[in-house]
């Protein structure tokens, strides 16, 4: 009889909880099963040819929403500064799961580009240029918002005490800048900004209708930053924030963007965050261990650990409450868990801060999901996986956790070396140490379930390895251990 190892790999959303109601899991969970798409023009102005270039927005709402009045998520796209498009698949697929989840969403353009000629003659003033293009175009965005809900019957249905702005790589920047970049003085500092007088001076914008606001009420962040943490003032808006410790592009805490022909200084989202703080404005950051700057073929799983961290959090900012006070909660499982199919779980949420009863929401991702007065669920896991969010709320606070359900898959075991490889402690703290005497082991690698290579090492000869992973967050890590053409798989738990 064949041997077999289980090598975790990550399947689709799906719930797995039966629940009479989805309302209580609306802007944390997906409740609609589908979304319309409108395409609308919202603004237009001069771009870098020097051409008049006009703006549309693709809006997202949800199939079958009865809600009178829904918040609104603005998003996007990264390019840096230079390309990108709001049909990209990644802003697509953001845009369907706010949607999913209950907002309104919009995937808008905005200006890209550089004029090389100028670059050259004036690269301070470009400088300005390239950067307030897309601030204008945001701002028309929301201002186109503010408008609809006023002038055009509010067909959408939307909410305008409640925009939230947001976008990737440059649309995260982007979104940043204009929530707290609102002085003439301060968008000096990016370059010349007599650079921006042609484009209609800093107060300017792009839109059709440019006696509107441009308020917004939060922001998201991917892999963004801000050019001068000096902006952030505070009263701001919250911030809610996911960024690589290893982005080359963007960084992570101070560096610089490089265009190419423009190069200027740059505070990722971690500079952000500790500004923030020094403000005493909520924020979060989720800090993506060991992950360089996504790319438009970032798979479906980095953003979906991404946005099922986002959305409990901006539930909060549409419900006005606090995800910063002292109130937590974690799912004591960790942030993964292999699960055989047909298997009931028990899931546990340990809460501290409390004080008093707290009420527990538990959300399936997709929805259904279940209010609970006690931290702990039990369910029967289906065929495939799964993402639950624990969402513990007491008063005007509110934490939150998630956890996915890895499906186990079978490997061929013509795959298998010869003799097991024994790696132990397991679970770990922080290290653990890989036994490979008798075996013919040659390389080693770490991974994470996304698939993403995090350590390697070659160890031809040697008969043991220790590998220290304190750094990295609670869950699962496949480690590798290649002997020739076969390949072992062992599952490493931090806890």
């Amino acid at each position: 009889m064949k041997n077999f190892i289980l090598l975790l790999s990550f399947l689709g959303l799906v719930s797995f909880l039966k629940s009479q109601s989805c309302a209580d899991c609306r802007y944390s969970a997906y409740v609609f099963d589908s979304v319309t798409v409108t395409n609308v023009k919202f603004g237009e102005g001069m771009n870098a040819d020097g051409q008049n270039q006009e703006l549309f927005m693709n809006v997202y709402q949800p199939v079958g929403d009865t809600f009178a009045l829904r918040p609104v998520v603005i998003f996007a796209f990264g390019g840096g500064f230079i390309n990108g498009a709001k049909e990209e698949g990644y802003v697509v697929g953001a845009c369907e799961r706010f949607a999913k989840a209950g907002y309104v969403a919009a995937a808008i353009d905005y200006r890209t580009g550089i004029d090389f000629v100028s670059a050259i003659s004036d690269p301070l003033g470009e400088m300005s240029r390239v950067f307030f293009r897309p601030m204008q175009d945001m701002r028309a965005s929301v201002q186109h918002m503010y408008w609809h809900a006023d002038s055009a019957g509010n067909t959408w249905r939307i909410d305008t005490n409640m925009i939230i702005i947001g976008g990737a790589s440059s649309g995260g920047i982007t979104a940043i800048n204009v929530a707290y970049c609102d002085k003439a003085a301060e968008f000096a500092m990016v370059g010349n900004i007599n650079g921006i007088n042609s484009l209609g001076g800093f107060y300017s914008t792009s839109g059709l209708h440019p006696s509107y606001s441009w308020r917004n009420n939060g922001v998201i962040n991917i892999a963004g930053g801000t050019f001068n943490t000096t902006w952030i003032e505070a009263g701001g808006v919250p911030v809610i924030s996911a960024h690589g410790d290893q982005d080359q592009t963007v960084p992570y805490g101070g560096g610089s963007l490089n265009l190419g022909i423009l190069n200027i200084g740059l505070e990722g989202s971690y500079n952000v965050k500790q500004a923030l703080d020094s403000l005493g404005t909520c924020n979060y950051l989720f800090t993506m261990v060991g992950e360089d700057h996504p790319s438009g073929s970032a798979s479906q799983e980095y953003f979906d650990q991404i946005f099922n961290r986002f959305m409990p959090r901006m539930k909060a900012i549409v419900a006005g409450q606090d995800f910063c006070c002292n109130l937590n909660t974690e799912i004591v499982e960790g942030d993964s868990l292999q699960v055989t199919p047909g298997a009931t779980v028990s899931l546990t949420a340990s809460v501290t801060g409390q004080s008093g009863t707290p009420d527990y929401l538990w959300c399936g991702i997709p929805c259904p999901g279940t209010v609970q007065t006690t931290p702990t669920i039990s369910a029967t896991v289906p065929y495939t996986s799964s993402y639950y969010i624990n969402i513990v709320t007491e008063g005007n606070c509110l934490a939150t956790d998630f956890i996915w359900f890895a499906e186990p898959v079978l490997v061929s075991a013509e795959n298998l070396p010869e003799q097991e490889v024994i790696a132990f402690p397991n679970p770990t703290q922080g290290e653990f140490v890989v036994n490979l005497q008798g075996n013919s082991a040659q390389k080693i690698e770490l991974s994470n379930l996304m698939g993403q290579k995090l350590w390697e090492r070659n160890v031809n000869g040697l008969s043991t390895v220790r590998l220290d992973i304190s750094q990295l967050p609670a869950g699962i890590y496949p480690l590798s251990i290649q002997s020739g053409e076969r390949v072992e798989v062992i599952r490493m738990v931090k806890n």
